[in-house]
């Protein structure tokens, strides 16, 4: 398995990138498959007390960042306490369909507060529209991340189609210190993060 400082093993130079990824995404989902809820919460708690040292974070009035899916970084209760200080919470919400995200105002995390999508995320049981010119920071989940903000996703493309259009001032990727691999295959339609946030680490 490719955890970390092995990138040889997947020839990134000589290699197909498709058959790259997908080898990537099986490791990294093995890996993920393992964390339990708590392991994910706890490792939330520490991400969440980086991001609060990154000021661009703590003084941003309007943040979007998604709920996680089983095996994800768990911000659950960080993002309660932005709702709490009335700040202006966004998740992604997808249309399926039409193969596009946006971002939608998030009031809480009641269950009455939440409806499950045709894929099993959780976003908002009423979506109200939040505009993307008034984000500050985004907070993006991923499959693996480079310590120089290389991202690999599931392999929809939904975030790097919103950030590329419309281009919040901070991208932040949060993962496992697991998660972090030496390299990555890039495409010019990639966008890099800001930093990447793991519970032990920040990378600038």
């Amino acid at each position: 398995m490719f955890i970390g400082a092995k990138p040889s093993v997947y020839n990134l130079k000589t290699r197909p990138m498709t058959n790259i990824k997908h080898d990537i995404r099986a490791d990294m989902q093995a890996v993920l498959k393992e964390k339990t809820a708590q392991a994910c919460l706890n490792a939330g708690e520490q991400v969440a007390e980086r991001l609060n040292a990154i000021a661009s974070v703590a003084y941003a009035d309007t943040v979007m960042v998604n709920l996680p899916i089983a095996g994800e970084i768990d911000l659950c209760t960080l993002i309660q306490h932005w709702i709490d200080e009335s700040r202006v919470v966004c998740v992604p919400v997808v249309d399926w369909d039409a193969q596009t995200m946006k971002a939608g105002l998030l009031t809480g995390l009641n269950k009455a507060e939440l409806t499950l999508d045709q894929h099993g995320i959780h976003t908002p049981a009423r979506f109200s529209p939040v505009p993307h010119d008034t984000i500050e920071v985004v907070i993006v989940p991923g499959i693996a991340f480079t310590t120089d903000g290389v991202r690999l996703g599931r392999g929809g493309g939904y975030y790097d189609k919103f950030l590329s259009t419309f281009a919040p001032p901070i991208i932040l990727g949060v993962c496992f210190d697991e998660q972090i691999v030496s390299a990555l295959p890039e495409e010019s339609h990639d966008v890099r993060m800001t930093a990447v946030i793991t519970p032990t680490q920040t990378y600038v």
